[in-house]
């Protein structure tokens, strides 16, 4: 079966903002990102000083001033020489920008995009380390019907005309999405913000989920680990079926070695290239979880068979990591938990990372009716609870010093996560802990007065496992509370669903499609 992108029209529906710009007397901002900065045999690209221009730094050698931000119509105006419009999309989308220009005399029209306005209220080119603008030199007295050679995810586009004026006829994008028609219908919801928080989870979903799972169509249009978990479980959800992933899947599968990987080790992302021989182990063991899961949708029974020995290779490159304890230690590379202070913890053992690691064993054991491995899992856990557990909270991490193994007294918000949902900890064995973060943590906790001690958790992965530990326990009205709390601000301001908390980074993000997951398996 074979879906492809219908790659529909999305017209601007208005102009937030106009100005003009003129050359900024000092330019009081670089672009310094490694994709401009850092090129070498390892990260490919053309060096700085081999580029004729540098189109972010054009746009930050510009002072920009807004005349008029009165919202209007998207209707055709007329950009002066050296002067602007922002267009607002209505939702965050990505796709290929196209516009419609009569251009009176030779110019050089900027097209800016960002998924988010900062304060300026005019996009930042270089906002989330990307080169976020499209330059055009067009010569005068001509028509021109524009489209970018790749798609980019924005919902404001700021044209510039620097040089003539210039008629905007039309802006609009050739959006990129996972084809409508390939959709579930939406269910019926009981309030009107769970439906709008339930299209900003399948908008977020079809931008990630063309030909593989993508982390987000903005930074990084890869298909990365530990997201596709999640993303797996909606496309499920909001589709019925698991076609994406089994690509997914069998991209990793079907690639007999990785020349810049040690024997055993998956890529963090793929298809990609890793000449800097860099990868994150927690993301290779979420592979195995995820084909575990993959299983119960009704994966290929052929896929699974394929994946044998590559996932015996990988539980035997990580067990050449544990100690005495059994536990996985100072293990190589990107040790990565989650987008917060719990990944300040990850040396030398790391607890979450070990949770992780027997929840691996154990769907191995699933996967592959491996009595042996089950057992290994279950000794992880015990060993983890003796180890980390101080009769409140788990705690992060040990530390080897002088040749012992002591354990720090750091213990996050997200690790307490990480023992729930891999079976470390429940509400059965632990009543008191699960009942502290049910009615202590969560959105509503002031973390300057609440548990000071304790680092909050960001949405990847963090707020998410505890969104999926309070439906694994039938707590659905707590859980719908908490959608709405984490997740309703994000529908609001970009329509779909960000990597952080802040929309400080991607703002479509994979992973946070799951919230259809939720919604479509609750009455909501």
């Amino acid at each position: 079966e074979t879906l492809r992108s219908d790659y529909k029209q999305r017209d601007a529906v208005g102009v937030t903002a106009t100005g003009r710009v003129a050359p900024a007397t000092a330019c009081t901002k670089e672009f310094t990102d490694r994709s401009l900065t850092e090129i070498s045999d390892s990260l490919k690209g053309y060096r700085q000083e081999e580029l004729e221009i540098c189109v972010v730094q054009e746009i930050y050698a510009l002072d920009q001033t807004v005349t008029d931000a009165v919202p209007a119509a998207a209707a055709p105006l007329t950009l002066k020489s050296n002067a602007f419009a922002v267009y607002d999309m209505g939702v965050n989308t990505t796709g290929y920008i196209q516009l419609h220009l009569n251009v009176h005399s030779q110019t050089v029209v900027y097209a800016v995009f960002n998924e988010a306005l900062p304060q300026s209220g005019v996009p930042d080119p270089g906002r989330g380390s990307m080169a976020s603008v499209v330059r055009w030199a067009l010569a005068g007295g001509r028509s021109y019907a524009l489209l970018s050679f790749e798609p980019y995810t924005y919902r404001y586009l700021q044209l510039i005309s620097v040089g003539g004026a210039v008629d905007v006829i039309q802006v609009a994008q050739r959006c990129e999405h996972y084809p409508a028609q390939g959709l579930l219908p939406p269910p019926a919801f009981r309030d009107d913000d769970l439906r709008t928080i339930y299209d900003a989870a399948v908008e977020t979903f079809r931008q990630n989920a063309t030909d593989i799972f993508m982390d987000c169509p903005s930074r990084e249009r890869a298909g990365w680990l530990c997201d596709s978990f999640f993303t797996a479980r909606a496309e499920f959800a909001v589709t019925g079926k698991s076609l994406i992933e089994t690509a997914f899947l069998e991209n990793f599968i079907m690639e007999p070695s990785f020349a810049h990987l040690p024997a055993g080790m998956l890529p963090m992302c793929y298809p990609s290239d890793h000449p800097d021989c860099w990868y994150i182990p927690n993301w290779a063991m979420w592979f195995l979880v995820e084909l575990a899961e993959y299983r119960t949708r009704g994966g290929s029974e052929a896929l699974i068979a394929a994946a044998k020995e590559k996932m015996y290779a990988l539980a035997s490159f990580l067990k050449k990591y544990e100690n005495a304890d059994g536990m996985l230690e100072k293990l190589d590379c990107w040790v990565f938990v989650e987008w917060s202070r719990a990944n300040d913890f990850v040396q030398d053992v790391n607890f979450p990372t070990n949770m992780l690691y027997a929840k691996f064993l154990e769907s191995l054991g699933i996967l592959y009716d491996d009595p042996a491995l089950k057992n290994a899992a279950n000794q992880k856990r015990e060993t983890i609870r003796a180890l980390s557990f101080d009769g409140v909270f788990f705690r992060d991490h040990a530390v080897r010093k002088n040749g012992c193994l002591t354990v720090a007294d750091d213990h996050t918000e997200t690790a307490q996560y990480y023992a729930f949902f891999t079976g470390v900890a429940s509400p059965e064995t632990d009543p008191d802990l699960f009942e502290l973060l049910k009615t202590r943590f969560g959105p509503t906790r002031n973390p300057e007065t609440d548990f000071p001690d304790v680092p909050v958790s960001n949405a990847f992965i963090g707020n998410f496992l505890r969104l999926d530990i309070l439906f694994q326990n039938g707590e659905y009205d707590q859980l719908l509370s908490e959608i709405r709390a984490f997740c309703l601000p994000m529908a609001k301001i970009t329509g779909t669903l960000w990597e952080h908390m802040r929309p400080e980074a991607s703002c479509c993000h994979g992973f946070a499609s799951h919230v259809a997951y939720w919604l479509r398996k609750i009455d909501a």
